[in-house]
């Protein structure tokens, strides 16, 4: 992130949040303004079967590896701390451009939103493989490699491509009202389509 005290045209080097400590990445790690978004990081990582011990150091942070810097965290992790430092950073420079004020919790449904998205792309893009085995010839199924890769959202039932999606994590998008039930508008869909009249 480019952060005001790099930003050698910026005449306030203090933190927008904070509006105390230089603006720098080593702040922003620590920067009280953020905890409670963190900690919704943080239970979003527990809901996925990751310790918030695991994150809870700079290495966890900004390289994406355990303590040691010798092991990346789960590539769901990852990308979980990817959209929260993207959400952070659009947000700040929001501030900053547009004179609004930063609101944690709408920064967490930002999160969680985004979040939602990619599941619901991921979701998507296996119903079109489940598609593909119905209607068609094709006969092979995911590898397990490819559920073990998403277990940490849910179970992904590798024959039809459907992900269920844990209830922990349910519960915290539906908390911040971002939840949407995939498989639940593919029924609803499917049902549609049959009491539709044919011409």
């Amino acid at each position: 992130m480019f952060l005001d005290n790099a930003d050698k045209k910026a005449t306030n080097k203090k933190c927008k949040l904070c509006n105390f400590w230089h603006e720098n990445q080593s702040h922003i790690l620590k920067c009280r303004q953020l905890a409670t978004i963190k900690k919704l990081i943080y239970e979003v990582s527990e809901a996925m079967g990751t310790s918030r011990r695991e994150l809870m150091h700079t290495y966890g942070w900004l390289f994406n590896t355990n303590k040691e810097g010798t092991k990346s965290l789960n590539p769901t992790i990852c990308a979980l701390i990817r959209i929260y430092w993207r959400t952070v950073y659009r947000n700040l420079t929001h501030k900053k451009r547009e004179k609004v004020k930063f609101n944690p919790y709408r920064v967490k449904q930002e999160i969680l939103r985004h979040l939602m998205s990619r599941i619901l792309a991921y979701q998507s893009e296996k119903q079109i493989f489940n598609m593909m085995r119905k209607y068609s010839s094709l006969q092979h199924i995911l590898p397990k490699k490819a559920a073990d890769l998403v277990s940490p959202l849910g179970n992904l039932n590798v024959k039809t491509g459907t992900l269920t999606i844990k209830n922990e994590l349910k519960t915290i998008f539906k908390k911040y009202k971002v939840w949407t039930d995939f498989n639940l508008e593919v029924q609803k869909n499917e049902s549609s389509a049959q009491q539709s009249p044919q011409h």
